[in-house]
Parts: structure tokens; C-alpha cells; sequence
């Protein structure tokens, strides 16, 4: 899959950008959803697999802001996961 440049999440079109390292709080990440700013950043040198993953991990923190909807880190997580496991175990295609 390529990492699109822009996504719309409800009422919002977030920027996609790769970069070399990405931090917050001194904490080294593999992605990161700044949802005032509405960009989404990924590490460059993933796994398309690795890539995908942190962008739709991104993408549900873009759509609890969008929507309104609490879930929390542990749930952004297994839900990411959940739902990457269903898109790639029946070839989904978007």
C-alpha cells in the first residue's frame, strides 16, 4: 500500500508526512497525529506493513477527534491492530 499524501476523516483533510524521527515528550515515535495542525507523521523508514499499521493507528486518533469519541491509547492500539489484521487476512482493498 503507498502511504496517501492527504486523508479526509470526517469533517478534516489531514496532511501525511514521512520524517527521518519524530518525538514528543522526549519519547522517540513511529507515528504521530497532531489534530489542531491536522497532519499525520510517519517514520520514513518503516515496513510498508510497519507503515500501514502506524497510519491507520494515526487515523483512529484523527477519528476520535473528528467524532468525538474517547478510546484511549490501549484501545487505539488493539483496534488498529484488529482492524489491519481483518484488511490484510481478506486482501481487502481500498
Amino acid at each position: 500500500m503507498k502511504i496517501p499524501r492527504k486523508i479526509k476523516v470526517g469533517a478534516y483533510t489531514y496532511i501525511v508526512k514521512r520524517k527521518k524521527t519524530i518525538k514528543e515528550d522526549n519519547q522517540e515515535l513511529l507515528g504521530l497525529c497532531d489534530r489542531e495542525a491536522h497532519l499525520i507523521y510517519i517514520v520514513k523508514d518503516l515496513s510498508d506493513k510497519k507503515a500501514k499499521e502506524v497510519l491507520l493507528h494515526e487515523c483512529l486518533h484523527a477519528i476520535e477527534e473528528s467524532y468525538g469519541i474517547n478510546l484511549g491509547e490501549n484501545k487505539v492500539n488493539l483496534l488498529g491492530l484488529a482492524l489491519l489484521a481483518l484488511i490484510d487476512d481478506n486482501k481487502l482493498e481500498f
